[in-house]
């Protein structure tokens, strides 16, 4: 019987968006974490809805000849990794059926634009920021069930992280959350978010001379090995425009906007950012970089983009409009004015294909013609993903 705390055994078939895994018990489906396609599994029903019922695995009887030893002693406890069980091989394969299922189902857009996926560099060590929460005098981690436990090791985390980790030098010295960072030359930066002395700066090293400082606590790419490939990735597709002008929505302190400016022959490019102190990180960055042909505004996108494309309406033409939303996607206003405006190529970074499929079919309705879908594996053993959208008028 389908109700609370009884026990079931169920295949599985799928691996949903989110990283559980998917079988069927009397006509429901039922999502099951830390599975793999074909095994069968002994759960435990801890929610049942309308439409779907969620369990919690208590049994593989017969697991995948793939299935494989989670590294970490938290797997299974934490809520940071849903893959260790899976060969990352494996876990590239089921990503990429996920975006297409994805832009197939929300977007209504054809499987084949969707690429494989790029992989990782590394596999484990690549996390470069780490929160860690205080309880009872110990950093921890959050559960699955919400509950907080003390970590010993991250493996995803970087090196430089984990080491500090494993030594337990881990006592808070407030009760807010401690922020450990790495950069990718391995330095260590520790910021205690309750003792009131600000944000204090990191640096970052993207190659070829190029630095960017910002705030510890802030919004960066995580996984430092896949940035180049990432900044590599967003470079060529810009270029493949033919473009000469960059309007970088949602630009932060300058990640993409400061490389596309130096590595590209722009005549002009102009970052938006909300948030007034990535703006000010941003300006300082691109003069440290030597980028003179680059502004930053300050506001929401859909308030700075429409003054900005009527400005320069003269190049609508000539222009790529970049984009790199949170993951709840572009507010409807922005996909309003670039409907109207109609630049001559989009390129739309995104943490979320759910969101990314949702606008992309927005955009397809307003006459944009989606080129590309490339995602991104910037985050493995999770089920994160990034993608690249590429769209011309």
């Amino acid at each position: 019987m389908v109700a609370e705390g009884n026990t079931i055994e169920v295949k599985i078939a799928d691996i949903a968006f989110g990283g559980d895994g998917v079988g069927r018990i009397e006509g429901q489906v039922v999502f099951v974490p830390f599975t793999m396609v074909g095994e069968r599994v002994e759960a435990e029903i801890v929610r049942r809805e309308k439409q779907f019922v969620r369990a919690r695995l208590v049994h593989v009887l017969q697991p995948s000849p793939q299935r494989t030893q989670p590294r970490c002693l938290h797997f299974g406890e934490c809520a940071g990794c849903q893959y260790q069980h899976m060969p990352y091989a494996v876990q590239c394969e089921i990503k990429t059926k996920q975006v297409r299922d994805v832009m197939e189902r929300i977007g209504k857009l054809e499987a084949p634009l969707v690429k494989p996926i790029l992989p990782s560099p590394i596999e484990y060590g690549y996390r470069s920021k780490i929160n860690l929460h205080p309880r009872q005098g110990k950093l921890s981690y959050v559960g699955w069930d919400g509950r907080a436990f003390e970590v010993k090791e991250c493996h995803i985390a970087a090196p430089a992280i984990d080491r500090v980790i494993r030594e337990g030098k881990t006592k808070p010295a407030g009760r807010g959350d401690v922020v450990y960072r790495a950069n990718s030359k391995g330095d260590f930066f520790q910021h205690d978010l309750s003792d009131g002395s600000g944000d204090p700066e990191f640096i970052e090293h993207l190659g070829e001379g190029l630095e960017l400082r910002l705030p510890i606590n802030s919004f960066f790419q995580s996984n430092l090995a896949m940035a180049p490939a990432m900044l590599e990735a967003v470079r060529e597709r810009v270029a493949a425009g033919g473009v000469c002008f960059v309007i970088d929505g949602y630009c932060g302190a300058g990640f993409f906007a400061i490389y596309l400016a130096k590595k590209l022959a722009l005549a002009k490019c102009w970052g938006i950012e909300v948030d007034t102190q990535a703006v000010r990180f941003a300006r300082r960055n691109a003069e440290r970089a030597g980028v003179p042909n680059i502004e930053f505004y300050g506001g929401a996108v859909e308030t700075v983009l429409p003054t900005l494309l009527v400005k320069n309406r003269r190049v609508l033409g000539d222009m790529c409009v970049l984009l790199d939303p949170p993951r709840a996607g572009c507010e409807p206003k922005a996909l309003e004015i670039l409907a109207r405006h109609k630049p001559k190529r989009l390129v739309y970074v995104s943490c979320d294909p759910a969101t990314l499929a949702r606008d992309l079919k927005a955009l397809a309705a307003s006459g944009f013609v989606l080129e590309e879908v490339q995602p991104l594996d910037m985050f493995p053993q999770t089920a994160h993903i990034e993608c690249i959208a590429v769209l011309r008028s």
